[in-house]
């Protein structure tokens, strides 16, 4: 059975290593590559299953790193930053990471999270039985997992997709930020609403010119999808 492939581009050589120990326990097969030009060259030639990477390298040239990343690829990201910083912690959720955690960590943890983002991109593959929505310039197949507005590909992650997936679904109705962040993310993130918070604002970015408002924020407790006026089929 091949082995899951990790990249790791940390600045840190102990942090690196530690990693490396971390994931070799997991049975994952680990590069190290030292930059972020050094990583897409390494992407080129293999097909990562998660990289990490630290919010050092992830901020250069105002966090063109991860732009490069979610423009080549899908692939799974988790930063890992020296110490908590909330506003960079957001920034790189915003940007397509899907995971930040803050060093120290144990490996359990770690396994954790990259086992947490591969159940949502499961649920993102899983196949549904709902028929097409469509809402103004906004369709969604269930079936293909797959968004346009105005008849372009709306380029949205597995999170991404789940979130509006489970939104739409329930169109017309709040759904708690409690529930969402235990479908996408999994019961451990139940109190993470601050990344339910960045997800969101990424979302709206990719389906929304400003002009509709889809997605509605129902303080201090969830969000809902618009439905008025909808043309659902």
């Amino acid at each position: 059975m091949k082995k899951p492939v990790a990249l790791i581009t940390v600045e840190s050589v102990q942090v690196t290593a530690a990693l490396r120990r971390m994931l070799v326990a997991q049975e994952y097969t680990v590069i190290i590559t030292e930059d972020s030009g050094q990583q897409q060259d390494c992407m080129a030639g293999t097909s990562p299953d998660i990289i990490i990477a630290s919010a050092s390298t992830a901020a250069r040239n105002d966090f063109e790193m991860l732009r490069q990343l979610r423009r080549l690829s899908a692939v799974s990201v988790i930063i890992v930053s020296m110490a908590k910083n909330l506003e960079e912690e957001i920034r790189c959720l915003n940007l397509g990471a899907d995971d930040y955690l803050v060093w120290p960590f144990e490996g359990e943890e770690l396994l954790a999270r990259i086992n947490a983002i591969r159940r949502r991109g499961r649920n993102a593959s899983t196949p549904c039985t709902q028929p097409p929505f469509q809402c103004r310039g906004l369709e969604i197949d269930y079936a293909s997992h797959t968004v346009t507005v105005n008849g372009r590909d709306a380029a949205l992650t597995p999170t991404e997709y789940r979130l509006l997936e489970i939104l739409t679904l329930k169109a017309g109705k709040t759904v708690s930020h409690q529930d969402l962040l235990r479908q996408v993310w999994g019961p451990e993130f139940k109190n993470d609403t601050h990344y339910l918070h960045a997800y969101v604002n990424t979302l709206r970015k990719k389906i929304d010119d400003n002009t509709h408002g889809y997605i509605i924020n129902q303080s201090r407790i969830g969000y809902r999808f618009q439905d008025n006026p909808v043309n659902s089929r």
